[in-house]
C-alpha cells in the first residue's frame, strides 16, 4: 500500500478511481441509477449531458469510461451489485462510553456510494436522540437531533470520497452514549495536516473522479471546506469543537456531546465545577446540597459557582427553591429517544 501511495504521488500510478475495472462489463451497470444521476445532476449544477443517449455515451462524456471498459469510479457509484469487498460500512451503536459488547445495535452496510451514504446517515438517526418543542407563534412542533445534522451528512460523505479505496478496510460509524465516531481508512494526502482542516486549506481530493461525479449532485463541493462547516455546524448547535485525529491507519471524525475536563479548565471551570459535571454524567441531575458536599463549601459558594455553570449553558434547572436540580443540557426533559 504504501509502494501504490508513493508511485501514485509520483504520477506513475493512476487513482484507484481512475483504474479500468477489468473483471466489470456494461452489463453490471445499473442504467436507472445511471439516469438518474444525470437527472440530479442536471438539476442542482446544470450538467450538459443529454438524457436520451446511451450509457456508455454519458459515461465517456463524464469521462468514466476507459478502453472500451468501466472504470472503478464507475462500479463504486453504478453497479447493480457491490462490487468491491471493501465498499461497506460498518455500523455500531455501544452501550455506554467504551467500544465493547453488548451492542445496542450493529449493522453492516453494502451498496453504491449513494446508497452507503444515506443508509449510515439513517442508521445514526435511528441511535441518537432528538428533542420535541413547542416554538412560539408556530402550530408545528420543532424537532432537533442531539448532533448537527449537516456535520453528520459532510462527515459520512467525506468518508466516503476521500478513503482509501485501495485498503481493505471498512469505514465504521461508532455510536457511544457521548460521541460518534466516523472511521475513514487512510490518511490525509500528502501536503494537508489535522491542523490545516481547521482553517482555509485547498480541496485535494484522494479520488478525484468519484470526487467530481458526488459535486455534480451537491454532495460535495469543491473548495476544502468540509472540515470547516462540520466545526462551525457544531458551533452553532450548541456542542463541542469535532476532533480530527488518526486511529490505527484510519482518518477519524469525532463529534462530541460532553465536554471534556481539558476543555471545561479552558472554559474557565474550577476542579469542583468539574467534579459536579462528572457527577452530573453519573447520576443525570445534582442538587445545591450534593454540590456543597462535592466541594466542602458553604451553601453561598455553591449557589454562586451553580450559576456560573448555567450562565454558561452547561447545565438546565429543573424545578424552583428548596427542590431545585441540576442537569446536563443533553439530558433535559426535552430529550428523549427517537422511537
Amino acid at each position: 500500500a504504501e509502494l501504490r501511495r508513493i508511485a501514485k504521488e509520483s504520477g506513475e500510478k493512476e487513482y484507484f478511481d481512475e483504474q479500468v475495472c477489468k473483471t466489470a462489463g456494461l452489463d453490471d451497470i445499473d442504467d436507472n441509477k445511471v439516469r438518474w444521476f444525470i437527472r440530479e445532476a442536471k438539476k442542482k449544477r446544470g450538467l450538459n449531458i443529454e438524457e436520451d443517449i446511451s450509457v456508455v455515451e454519458t459515461l465517456t462524456k463524464l469521462k468514466l469510461w476507459h478502453e472500451k471498459k468501466p472504470t472503478n469510479a464507475i462500479m463504486l457509484l453504478f453497479s447493480k451489485e457491490p462490487w468491491f469487498l471493501q465498499a461497506e460500512v460498518k455500523c455500531i451503536r455501544f452501550s455506554g462510553d467504551e467500544p465493547i459488547k453488548p451492542y445496542i445495535d450493529f449493522q453492516t452496510l453494502e451498496g453504491n456510494i449513494f446508497d452507503l451514504i444515506n443508509r449510515a446517515e439513517e442508521f445514526i438517526f435511528r441511535n441518537i436522540k432528538k428533542s420535541i418543542q413547542l416554538v412560539p407563534g408556530q402550530i408545528q412542533r420543532e424537532e432537533k437531533y442531539e448532533y448537527p445534522t449537516g456535520a453528520i451528512r459532510e462527515a459520512i460523505v467525506n468518508a466516503a470520497v476521500h478513503r482509501d479505496w485501495e485498503s481493505s478496510s471498512k469505514i465504521q460509524i461508532r455510536i457511544f452514549d457521548n460521541r460518534i465516531e466516523i472511521w475513514s481508512p487512510g490518511l490525509l494526502p500528502k501536503g494537508i495536516t489535522i491542523d490545516d482542516l481547521k482553517k482555509e486549506h485547498i480541496s485535494i481530493p484522494r479520488n478525484p473522479l468519484l470526487f467530481k461525479q458526488l459535486f455534480w449532485i451537491k454532495y460535495v463541493e469543491d473548495v476544502g471546506g468540509g472540515t470547516n462547516d462540520i466545526i462551525n455546524e457544531c458551533a452553532k448547535h450548541g456542542i463541542p469543537e469535532p476532533e480530527f485525529k488518526y486511529i490505527a491507519g484510519a482518518f477519524v471524525v469525532v463529534l462530541r456531546l460532553f465536554l471534556s475536563s481539558t476543555e471545561l479548565q479552558k472554559i474557565g471551570l474550577n476542579e469542583r465545577q468539574i467534579k459536579a459535571i462528572d457527577y452530573i454524567k453519573k447520576n443525570k441531575k445534582i442538587t445545591r446540597k450534593e454540590y456543597e458536599k462535592i466541594g466542602l463549601i458553604s451553601s453561598r459558594t455553591a449557589n454562586r459557582e451553580l450559576e456560573e455553570l448555567f450562565a454558561k449553558k452547561i447545565i438546565e434547572k429543573k424545578a424552583k427553591g428548596p427542590d431545585t436540580k441540576y442537569v446536563l443540557a443533553r439530558f433535559g426533559e426535552i430529550w428523549r429517544d427517537k422511537n
